[in-house]
């Protein structure tokens, strides 16, 4: 589940994690339903450059801190998308619309 913490608000209700550079590399791509968030954990908060090449359906991609505050956030990014980048210790793919209503300094939990 990934929730929106500051607002007490359900993002999600199921979250799958991209661990190990395979399952990072591909994320979403080829998924022709999604229907759950997709979360990124990287070992240092940095810059991370995040593709939709491969997507069928547009997404959400929240970019948290290391204390998963939303540090940045962009909606509905069209599939072939190059250059979608933000700083972060952790990036959440979401299926479009499904950020509503959360913003720039909110606390998002996961399990």
């Amino acid at each position: 589940m990934i929730r929106n913490a500051s607002k007490n608000k359900v993002l999600i209700k199921k979250a799958k994690f991209a661990k190990g550079l395979f399952r990072q590399m591909f994320g979403l791509m080829f998924k022709s339903k999604i229907d759950y968030g997709l979360v990124f954990t990287f070992y240092i908060e940095n810059k991370h450059y995040i593709h939709t090449y491969f997507m069928r359906l547009p997404i959400d991609i929240l970019f948290l801190d290391s204390k998963k505050i939303v540090l940045k956030i962009m909606k509905n990014v069209k599939p072939w998308k190059v250059n979608v980048y933000g700083r972060g210790k952790y990036v959440i793919e979401l299926p479009a619309g499904k950020s509503f209503n959360t913003q720039i300094g909110d606390k998002i939990s996961f399990k």
